[in-house]
């Protein structure tokens, strides 16, 4: 009985090993997430579908890079701040991204679109301090859905997705790939901004919505 309580322990303790070896030194995430991911703990590796809670702030710092070990996303019911910059953006990848692979976090094959889901900003979100500047999305199923909701997106630039659409308060707004967008900002109207030439990717009049046309609508 002993030596296979022993045997049954080493059996476990080498299946622990081998798990933690498969996906590596990459900081695990999953589930309710709120603070700060910083650049010194990345790459983060998201194992299962991120939520940050309504009334709380997850901040991601410049240069960090946040790569999804399946069909997960990252669900923003409080505040997301992800402000990148030029030289330093924040990318959201998968973990089979070619440009970032990395044996030791278990990437063992070619990225696909639809690596993983997307970035979904719903209607309790705080748009006034949700934000995301400077941030490379890649190899997603659908890259940004809002629901209802307004944050301020600058300098975006997504790349190798299932769906060349972004989700607005349910209208399709067509992007092209790998370059810049600013669809929408909450402190001024929820609209689509092109960018000047030659960034600009979204066609003016893309989402007529305003903020004033919505109070005529509700009052109505």
């Amino acid at each position: 009985m002993i030596r296979y309580r022993i045997r049954l322990f080493i059996i476990l303790l080498f299946g622990l090993i081998l798990c933690r070896s498969a996906l590596g030194s990459g900081r695990q995430m999953a589930g309710f997430q709120f603070g700060i991911w910083n650049s010194k703990n990345s790459p983060y590796l998201v194992v299962d579908d991120i939520i940050v809670p309504k009334g709380l702030v997850l901040k991601i710092e410049p240069g960090v890079v946040v790569q999804f070990a399946g069909q997960y996303q990252i669900i923003v019911e409080g505040s997301l701040i992800a402000k990148g910059s030029e030289a330093r953006p924040i990318i959201f990848t998968s973990l089979h991204d070619p440009q970032l692979a990395n044996p030791s976090l278990g990437s063992f094959r070619s990225a696909r679109p639809s690596d993983w889901r997307g970035i979904e900003f719903r209607d309790s979100c705080d748009d006034y301090l949700t934000a995301l500047d400077h941030c490379i999305i890649r190899f997603s199923e659908w890259g940004i859905r809002c629901v209802e909701s307004y944050p301020l997106l600058t300098n975006l630039i997504l790349q190798h997705n299932e769906h060349l659409t972004l989700t607005i308060n349910g209208q399709d707004v067509p992007y092209l790939p790998g370059r810049g967008i600013s669809p929408i900002s909450s402190q001024t109207k929820p609209r689509i901004a092109p960018l000047p030439e030659p960034q600009s990717i979204i066609p003016d009049g893309a989402i007529e919505k305003t903020n004033q046309m919505k109070k005529v609508q509700q009052k109505k």
